[in-house]
């Protein structure tokens, strides 16, 4: 894979979050309920900017009001059942990146359609002595990674995420 299509420089609006949400025709029940909780984190005065990434292959089907709401997109990257391999993995790296550029975030935060935030205080709070650090949920403790429901990282660590993939990547 090639690094070179990598350019890193652009401008990020202090404080705003891009929230990602990969979603599929069955996440139609629960979608309603996380958006309530991502609009109750805008009241409290967060900058969010919403995006969702459908899968192409079972897309949603959401009203107009919805899609009103929310920066919508279908995928065409193979999700491999439920977000799994290697090729699902690369394809949420680059629309990461794509939806931290189109917003100019700080961060983006990664979150299920099945997850109601509550608080973003949790994520955000340990970012004021470690800006770089990346905040979630690992499934043990040997993982050098962030994985699952939630996690938030800032925008600009995209690239070394990327880069690290690409890396791994080659030399498997």
């Amino acid at each position: 894979m090639k690094t070179e299509i990598l350019h890193e420089e652009w401008n990020t609006v202090k404080g705003k979050i891009a929230v990602f949400i990969m979603s599929f025709s069955g996440d139609k029940p629960c979608l309603t309920q996380c958006l309530r909780g991502i609009e109750q984190q805008q009241k409290k005065g967060y900058n969010i900017e919403v995006f969702i990434i459908d899968d192409a292959n079972s897309p949603l089907e959401l009203s107009e009001e919805q899609l009103q709401q929310v920066n919508y997109r279908k995928s065409y990257f193979n999700r491999n059942g439920n977000l799994n391999g290697t090729q699902c993995a690369h394809g949420m790296l680059i629309e990461m990146l794509r939806c931290a550029r189109e917003s100019k975030a700080e961060y983006i935060l990664k979150v299920d359609s099945d997850m109601y935030i509550r608080s973003l205080d949790r994520f955000l709070k340990p970012l004021e002595e470690n800006p770089e650090c990346v905040i979630g949920f690992k499934l043990s403790k040997g993982m050098c990674y962030c994985a699952g429901v939630t996690y938030l990282l800032p925008t600009k660590g995209l690239y070394k995420a990327i880069r690290d993939f690409y890396k791994w990547y080659d030399n498997e």
